[in-house]
């Protein structure tokens, strides 16, 4: 009895070892730290990375400045030539629901460009882009139907002698100039001094101040 004792104290010393290391082997297996081991060394943290600046989707706002240079170069090409607006008025008439739209746009642009971002200035010279597409596609279609009956042969006679202007020259130029701003008085409900001036211009460049 007194050798069984120690015996079996003994066993249980053996068993307890070995579980012991059964499970540390258990834990180092699925990369497990047990808790009595000495711990590894923290890494040292990777410095995050510096935020990229932000890049505009959008082109800046003096490409869309450029682009609403070239609406109103447009624009004024097309009114400074006199046959053009006698035969398409309805671009220059801001009764006309199309062009009313694009001077309203034009008039934004004025009035809001230096507070836009690149995105809203980018959004509103092709706003003003397409407005204007409208307006002219407008004016080519109605053309001289934008008149009443009268009204459409009064634009006759002054394409007429617009023509006859331009193959004369002096006096009898100047006289028939005459007579088509006075139709276009009549007949537009908007001036057109600039068209009459560059006609004028392109017939008597001598005569004109410099």
């Amino acid at each position: 009895m007194d050798l069984i004792i120690p015996i079996l104290m003994g066993l249980v010393l053996v068993a307890v070892a070995m579980g012991t290391r059964a499970r540390k082997g258990g834990l180092d297996r699925y990369g497990i730290e047990d808790d009595r081991r000495e711990t590894w060394a923290e890494a040292p943290a990777i410095p995050a990375a510096l935020p990229l600046p932000a890049v505009s989707r959008f082109p800046a706002k003096e490409a869309s400045a450029a682009r609403i240079e070239a609406v109103k170069e447009r624009l004024g090409e097309l009114r400074t030539d006199l046959v053009w607006v006698i035969e398409h008025p309805s671009l220059f008439d801001g009764a006309t629901a199309e062009s009313a739209l694009m001077f309203e746009k034009l008039a934004a642009w004025g009035d809001e460009s230096r507070y836009l971002s690149d995105r809203e200035a980018h959004n509103l010279a092709g706003a003003v882009e397409d407005a204007f597409t409208a307006a002219r596609r407008a004016a080519e279609t109605l053309g001289l139907d934008f008149y009443d009956e009268s009204g459409r042969q009064e634009a006759d006679v002054a394409v007429k002698l617009v023509a006859k202007a331009r193959s004369t020259s002096g006096p009898e130029a100047r006289l028939l100039m005459d007579k088509v701003a006075e139709i276009l008085a009549r007949l537009l409900p908007f001036d057109v001094p600039e068209a009459i001036t560059a006609t004028r211009v392109t017939l008597e460049p001598g005569d004109q101040a410099p």
